[in-house]
């Protein structure tokens, strides 16, 4: 078992026993309606964690962390060259130019690119891909 998915199997179990004892603190606590809301409110979060736990084993299981300590999230080979222009700090025309693409086709790689790392500006993905050792300038 890789290393990552044996930290999340054992935060899981947490998990489970952490929402076990919130159950049976509900059930024995007084009736007081503020420790009874912050309890439920609590019981409801970890149900959730726990409701999406192979959503989250298969989005750790996407990101493929090498060896090396970076993380490969599927960028294509034309995705990280848009990816390395916009980190130094090209525009998108400059980046079309440069890459003999339409200013359309820089602007879908972006919007895959920010999907892809969960990001929502250049900048951004930029610094998120350069913490990652994904590209290098």
């Amino acid at each position: 078992m890789k290393s990552t998915e044996k930290y999340l199997q054992n935060l899981f179990d947490d998990l489970d026993i952490l929402l076990t004892q919130v159950k049976l603190y509900k059930k024995i606590t007084i009736k007081n309606t503020e420790t009874q809301t912050i309890l439920s409110v609590l019981e409801e979060q970890i149900e959730k964690i726990n409701n999406h736990q192979q959503e989250i084993k298969k989005l750790i299981q996407n990101e493929d962390i090498s060896n090396t300590g970076t993380i490969n999230i599927n960028l294509s080979p034309r995705e990280l060259e848009v990816l390395t222009l916009v980190a130094k700090g090209l525009a998108n025309k400059q980046i079309a130019y440069q890459l003999n693409i339409s200013e359309r086709t820089v602007h879908f790689h972006l919007k895959s690119i920010f999907t892809k790392s969960n990001t929502t500006s250049r900048t951004e993905a930029s610094v998120w891909a350069l913490s990652k050792n994904i590209i290098k300038l």
